[in-house]
């Protein structure tokens, strides 16, 4: 449910659904909702939300979302440049066991948390930068980090995690924003590093 509209019809492209939805009363005069559906780290955002008193109408608006969803997905596996574009798997990575810190590591998320459209090795790769989950024998499971496809922040689970990647397996790609990443979090370690030591 978004409100009173009832969800009929949802579809994952990317990292974002795309819902078509229905009002609860047949009297409401804009009776047919299609809008979009993503997660950030803390809320759930509904985006590009268009109502309508017309069946027709909205469908076409939702499909044509969907249409450019797919086509934004197939451009950008154009653009990755890698012949195999296939995901990492356990055996290409070394271990990030629960026992081990992995902020400062670059890691690659399991297969199975990639939404369709998105399993392949660009959207699994990312650089911790902190959070609880990020620490050895931590409870928590929330890791700070930086997609290397996009360089944006953003934040995964801990238990999503498949191992941490070699050097040698980092894709070229993904250099250019592992470089950055890591300049960013290298200024701030430091910055802290010095904060404690005018603290004493």
């Amino acid at each position: 449910m978004i409100n009173d509209y009832a969800v009929q019809n949802e579809v994952f492209v990317g990292n974002r659904r795309y819902l078509f939805a229905v009002h609860t009363d047949e009297k409401e005069p804009q009776r047919f909702l299609k809008c979009q559906c993503y997660d950030d780290e803390l809320f759930r955002h509904y985006v590009n939300a268009v109502t309508s008193n017309d069946f027709v109408e909205c469908m076409k608006l939702y499909l044509a979302d969907i249409s450019a969803a797919v086509e934004k997905v197939e451009k950008d596996r154009a653009a990755i440049g890698l012949e195999d574009i296939s995901c990492l798997k356990g055996s290409d990575l070394l271990s990030a066991s629960r026992d081990k810190n992995i902020e400062g590591k670059v890691v690659a998320i399991g297969e199975k948390w990639l939404c369709d459209g998105f399993k392949d090795v660009s959207h699994q790769l990312y650089f911790i930068t902190g959070g609880n989950g990020s620490y050895a024998n931590s409870r928590g499971n929330g890791c700070f980090c930086v997609n290397l496809y996009t360089g944006e922040d953003t934040r995964i689970e801990r238990y999503e995690v498949l191992g941490e990647v070699p050097e040698d397996k980092i894709p070229d790609f993904a250099k250019e924003h592992l470089a950055k990443a890591r300049a960013d979090y290298e200024k701030r370690q430091a910055k802290e590093r010095k904060n404690r030591d005018d603290a004493r």
